[in-house]
């Protein structure tokens, strides 16, 4: 695990709490945050008995663009609880399963994936912001009608399965959204 927070660090990121389960990095730009969240794998019996260092079982980075808060007058969340809050967020689980890859080449991934998404408008082109309303949040912001539209379609579905209070909020945040979208 410390292997992997080096690793990061060399790329820009810096640690961002303390010690514990989860170890998060963060790497801030003026208009934009990247983070990740490095998950260790349980402790394991037989890993203690082996006395066998402790693996890692995920990491997961993600981007906030401050300008997607901002615009819709929410707070910017210092250290976002990945993936809940981040804007756009991935797992690397594939480089760290049984049989982990190099450390740097896993850093070398998570730097890459967040450095392609500096732009929002390439996020939300390439499918990166996934949430529905948050698609249609970031299509107001870089002023993309039709993929608001869609992402208006999506939430509406979405927000329709939730409870009755729930319901309600995520409406009115996909009408202030959609009230915002351009004009043709």
């Amino acid at each position: 695990m410390g292997q992997v927070a080096a690793a990061l660090a060399r790329k820009g990121f810096e640690p961002a709490d303390g010690p514990g389960s989860t170890q998060r990095l963060v790497r801030r730009h003026a208009d934009r945050h990247d983070h990740v969240a490095i998950v260790p794998a349980g402790p394991g019996w037989v890993r203690r008995l082996l006395r066998r260092p402790r693996t890692i079982d995920e990491v997961v980075a993600g981007v906030v663009w401050p300008i997607g808060e901002m615009a819709f007058s929410r707070s910017v969340p210092t250290l976002p609880v990945l993936p809940q809050q981040a804007h756009a967020a991935t797992g690397f689980t594939r480089l760290v399963g049984p049989d982990p890859t190099d450390v740097a080449t896993l850093a070398a991934a998570v730097d890459d994936w967040c450095r392609r998404l500096e732009d929002p408008k390439t996020a939300l082109r390439n499918g990166a912001i996934t949430e529905p309303v948050r698609r249609l949040e970031f299509a107001v912001i870089t002023n993309q009608r039709e993929l608001g539209t869609e992402a208006a379609e999506a939430a509406r579905v979405e927000a329709r399965e939730l409870p009755p209070a729930p319901r309600r909020q995520a409406m009115k945040r996909i009408e202030l959204a959609e009230a915002r979208l351009p004009r043709t």
